[in-house]
């Protein structure tokens, strides 16, 4: 999924095909902690022989989180009609989860002293990106 802000949903098809002769149902399951961040529709279903499926993956967090490779996330097949396993593969996931960071400085506000009144004076800030993401002033 690569890096993605916080709190905003980023989705993924995953396409599977079944190259077979016969039917095969699939089913995904998942880690407790990996599923409070990553949703998926359908969770299973039967593929027919040459049938393709896609499932979306949803992933969406309220706070930072890194998942490198993480391997908690597996799709299992089976004979539809006698639920015979016929094999499992793990499904790595890699994302990085960041907030827009960014520093202010002076960081306690601007002081322009005494002044005159209609005079003019100009102080200076300065806003630095400090996060992944690039943000828009205005």
């Amino acid at each position: 999924l690569g890096t993605v802000k916080v709190a905003l949903p980023t989705t993924q098809a995953i396409q599977l095909l079944n190259r077979g002769k016969y039917d095969v149902a699939f089913n995904f399951k998942m880690a407790k902690k990996l599923s409070e961040v990553i949703k998926l529709s359908p969770m299973d279903g039967v593929l027919k022989p040459k049938d393709k499926a896609s499932v979306e993956l949803l992933f969406s967090t309220k706070k930072e989180i890194v998942l490198n490779n993480n391997q908690e996330l597996d799709i299992h097949f089976s004979e539809p009609r006698t639920n015979e396993q016929i094999g499992a593969a793990p499904m790595p996931i890699s994302v990085k989860a960041f907030f827009n960071k960014y520093l202010l400085t002076p960081a306690h506000g601007i002081n322009f002293g005494p002044c005159l009144f209609n005079a003019k004076k100009t102080a200076t800030f300065e806003i630095t990106n400090q996060g992944p993401f690039e943000i828009q002033y205005r």
